[in-house]
């Protein structure tokens, strides 16, 4: 997420008698991806820390101030549930991030869509990119990895700021055939020879 801060956010001036939005458009231009990395990073967090059992266990050491994972784990006389009040709390406990989700979703899937052409073109070179191919591309062959390298890298390479890769890891259903095929292109479009 830090990849896409300004590399001229240091150097910015923050002009007095502002307010905070226009000190926000002048230290974040690129903000709409900026707030699509937050987003993300606090969607993931939500989750685990609302989902956590083991580490609220661990912490509560009364019985009065129970989180809501551990009062769902009590409703159990013996080893009968309370089968309505047990479906009850999981719905209590499962309408918040449902709730959250609902109203952030349109920015986690434009961040998803938004490829790094695009991204190049709309904010120029204050993102440094990463990745960005389409690993899919690798598993389908040699034409499917032409076309999805060639479409990218040659453009992004140009304007700097842009490291070829992956997006996430390279799955075993690549071949190695494929897999090297893919480097050997990479290597050819970046003018990087093998020695």
């Amino acid at each position: 997420m830090l990849a896409f801060l300004s590399p001229s956010l240091s150097v910015r001036p923050v002009v007095k008698r502002c307010d905070s939005a226009k000190v926000a458009d002048k230290l974040f231009p690129q903000k709409p991806v900026f707030v699509q990395g937050v987003d993300s990073q606090f969607d993931f967090a939500f989750t685990q820390s609302w989902s956590e059992l083991l580490f609220a266990l661990v912490l509560v050491s009364s019985k009065e101030p129970y989180t809501l994972p551990i009062a769902t784990t009590m409703l159990k006389i013996g080893d009968v549930y309370i089968w309505g009040q047990l479906m009850a709390t999981a719905v209590i406990a499962a309408a918040p991030p449902v709730i959250l989700y609902m109203f952030i979703q349109r920015y986690v899937v434009r961040g998803l869509m938004t490829g790094a052409v695009k991204l190049r073109k709309k904010y120029g070179n204050n993102l440094i990119l990463l990745g960005n191919i389409d690993k899919r591309a690798l598993i389908k062959g040699k034409r499917a990895i032409r076309e999805e390298v060639t479409r990218k890298v040659p453009y992004l390479l140009s304007r700097g700021g842009y490291f070829p890769g992956v997006d996430h890891f390279v799955p075993p259903e690549v071949s190695y055939e494929n897999y090297r095929y893919y480097l050997k292109l990479l290597r050819e479009i970046a003018g990087i020879k093998q020695s």
